[in-house]
């Protein structure tokens, strides 16, 4: 686990959208998914079409349909969309991935600004809240109840959901 999480860490800092991702992310997600996306930071952007792209090879040993893997490559491109709402840095990335299950954020209830809060907490809410803000997002954005589903269950651990597994799985190897 810590070296997955080195790893990580190395292909963050080195983290660019090339025409290919983008290519890819179009060939995917239609233009409201897409306006979505966009607003993604590069280092979350670029960890989340590999994410799909693992999506993609791991589907091939469940047995879903043409639709089904659509639908699991959107999820996987925009399962981390709730993190567009603040700027997370590095240092605020690292300190959540390493202390993040230790603070009782969660029960945190923040304005819907950040002016006036403490950016840090602000930013630790963000980050451990993302699926439900993510889900919310989408849902406001008109997508399919489907899509908002997997955003917001992506972490979800023995889901029954095939397509919600295929994403947590490839959302923990990138």
């Amino acid at each position: 686990m810590m070296w997955r999480r080195i790893r990580q860490f190395v292909a963050a800092c080195k983290a660019e959208i090339t025409p290919a991702d983008e290519a890819f992310t179009s060939d995917f997600l239609n233009p409201v998914e897409k306006s979505l996306f966009d607003r993604l930071d590069a280092v979350t952007a670029k960890h989340s079409i590999n994410t799909a792209r693992t999506v993609l090879r791991l589907a091939q040993s469940y047995n879903l349909s043409a639709t089904e893997k659509q639908h699991a490559v959107k999820g996987a491109l925009l399962h981390d969309i709730g993190k567009s709402l603040v700027k997370i840095t590095k240092f605020y990335k690292v300190f959540y991935v390493l202390l993040g299950r230790f603070l009782f954020i969660g029960t945190w209830k923040p304005p819907h600004t950040i002016a006036g809060v403490n950016k840090f907490l602000y930013t630790m809410y963000v980050a451990k809240n993302h699926a439900k803000l993510g889900a919310d997002l989408a849902e406001k954005a008109g997508l399919d109840s489907r899509l908002v589903r997997l955003i917001l269950y992506h972490h979800a651990e023995n889901s029954t959901d095939p397509i919600i597994n295929i994403i947590r799985e490839a959302d923990e190897l990138n």
